[in-house]
């Protein structure tokens, strides 16, 4: 009876676990998603007003093909933008921003102009803070 007893508690415990563990990838998510976003309007619209004599080459988003210059608008002409480059440029603004938000930084993304990488540098610093708080929350689920 005791024996029934105890491995029902381990089996609750193994869900309350994995639940917190689930939380804890869904807090990763919510927060990269969210930085990805802002960082891709940073680079495309918002360091224009900050500094605008930086090079639009040097923007990020143009660096990297999410986007062509203002200059290079007109070979868009009516052109519909398909649903897989909006989940490209998502895709790819996550996951610099999980790269960077780790401090794994592998390279192949990094920021170019002023503003990117005064930004890209307190989110670093943010990131250390976020994986240590946490990791800090894996190691109580153990």
């Amino acid at each position: 009876r005791n024996k029934h007893r105890d491995d029902k508690i381990a089996n609750d415990r193994s869900i309350l676990n994995f639940i917190k563990v689930l939380k804890q990838i869904l807090l990763s998510v919510i927060i990269t998603y969210i930085l990805g976003l802002v960082w891709y309007r940073i680079s495309d619209k918002w360091q224009e007003d900050v500094f605008s004599d930086d090079k639009e080459a040097d923007y990020w988003v143009v660096a990297f093909n999410l986007r062509r210059p203002k200059g290079e608008d007109h070979l868009d002409d009516g052109e519909e933008k398909p649903l897989t480059d909006s989940i490209t440029k998502l895709v790819t603004s996550m996951y610099f921003m999980m790269t960077t938000l780790s401090t794994v930084g592998y390279g192949d993304l990094s920021p170019k102009s002023s503003l990117e990488k005064i930004v890209g540098s307190v989110i670093q610093i943010i990131g250390v803070t976020f994986f240590s708080i946490l990791m800090n929350g894996f190691t109580e689920i153990c």
